[in-house]
């Protein structure tokens, strides 16, 4: 594991972005900008005066013919978006973001711009895997299975020895083992009913989860193209139950914790760092004890970090994927406040396109796992 570093204070620009390299967009999916992020009135701890601050500094930058909504109570970051509905263009988003950084009133401003997943050049990765479809989206890949993993469906549990954890008695205030009582927070692509984390006593909180992409309060998976059922998979690994009937099932880490889904992409080939950031607010005002995110991007977000601290704040454990593909730790997990985990097969090597490097923190199980996937009752190993 890597040395923990101290917790950076946010500040108006995040200047660490990921060595320089241009991007390949996948080019089955364009950007889209739905509309703007300003940081606005940050030292305000009234909510209605520091929304009427941001609303003012937006009139004042662009005109009257905006919607300003915050992420979350509490959040200093606001959405604006055109009253006609409409998306921007991308360049027209970045003349409109360097207006409202020169307001007086405005901390920061980026345009909240979905993008299609991002592919390295193939000068970085000549020593990878190439890519399949879906590949770059999942927490879990493996272009072939490796015989330790096929041959025991638990190899991961065992390799990080979860079951002598299990066994520890936990330390007060009782009632933590096996993650009884901890309510995960997991911004993916939703979930589905599917047995291995769908049963009698349901411990997918649907009440309490969250669409931020149809804006309903219910985020079940429709199972769209590009990597469906992606938030099923990894909800799997955190919270399914154990065992199962026959030889093929899945076995969460945290089989006695409680998981929030939160749904912030289609597709995880797609990504847009304020609904995700708007979610992480959500999973932090409900109580979450830890935030799982099997997904990233290599654009730094002054309003995800933002999201974050106030998390870790709150005293929330904030975890993601170090990245696939990529050479480099992505984002969310590059920020010092996250904790960004690297993926390793069950020969205790390291998986061959898993990201690297000086911010990874940890190496867990991330090849060949036994996942959950909608359309099947029992677990299936990752291809």
């Amino acid at each position: 594991m890597a040395k923990r570093r101290a917790v950076r204070p946010v500040t108006r620009r995040d200047t660490r972005a990921a060595p320089t390299a241009p991007p390949v967009p996948v080019a089955a999916y364009e950007a889209v900008c739905r509309g703007l992020i300003v940081h606005a009135a940050p030292m305000q701890p009234d909510d209605a005066r520091a929304q009427a601050i941001a609303e003012a500094a937006v009139t004042d930058a662009l005109g009257a013919d905006w919607l300003v909504t915050p992420l979350g109570p509490g959040a200093r970051d606001y959405r604006a978006t055109p009253s006609t509905g409409k998306n921007l263009n991308t360049g027209r988003a970045w003349t409109l973001t360097r207006k409202l950084r020169a307001h007086r009133d405005v901390a920061d401003a980026e345009p909240a711009i979905e993008q299609p997943g991002l592919e390295p050049p193939p000068g970085l990765v000549e020593d990878r895997q190439p890519l399949r479809p879906g590949m770059a989206a999942r927490g879990f890949s493996a272009a072939v299975p490796l015989p330790c993993a096929t041959a025991d469906v638990e190899w991961s549990l065992d390799l990080c020895r979860v079951k002598q954890a299990w066994a520890l008695t936990p330390p007060t205030p009782a009632g933590r083992a096996r993650g009884e009582g901890i309510v995960v927070g997991h911004p993916d692509t939703g979930y589905t009913r599917h047995a291995e984390i769908w049963d009698t006593t349901p411990r997918i909180r649907a009440s309490d989860s969250f669409d931020f992409v149809t804006r309903q309060p219910d985020a079940v998976d429709p199972l769209e193209q590009g990597n469906p059922g992606h938030g099923t998979t990894t909800a799997s690994v955190i919270m399914s139950s154990t065992g199962g009937a026959g030889q093929r099932f899945v076995s969460g880490l945290a089989p006695a914790a409680t998981l929030i889904p939160l749904r912030v992409t289609p597709r995880v080939v797609l990504l847009g760092f304020d609904r995700l950031a708007e979610a992480i607010h959500y999973a932090t005002d409900r109580g979450c004890h830890v935030i799982s995110m099997s997904l990233g991007g290599v654009t730094p977000s002054g309003a995800l970090e933002r999201a974050i601290t106030r998390a870790v704040q709150h005293g929330v454990i904030v975890l993601a994927a170090a990245g696939n593909v990529w050479p480099w730790v992505v984002y969310p997990a590059r920020y010092d406040q996250v904790i960004a985990c690297a993926a390793c097969n069950c020969q205790r090597k390291v998986w061959k396109n898993s990201a690297s490097g000086d911010t990874v923190d940890v190496t867990a199980p991330g090849e060949s796992v036994w996942v959950a996937r909608p359309g099947t009752d029992a677990g299936q190993g990752d291809d």
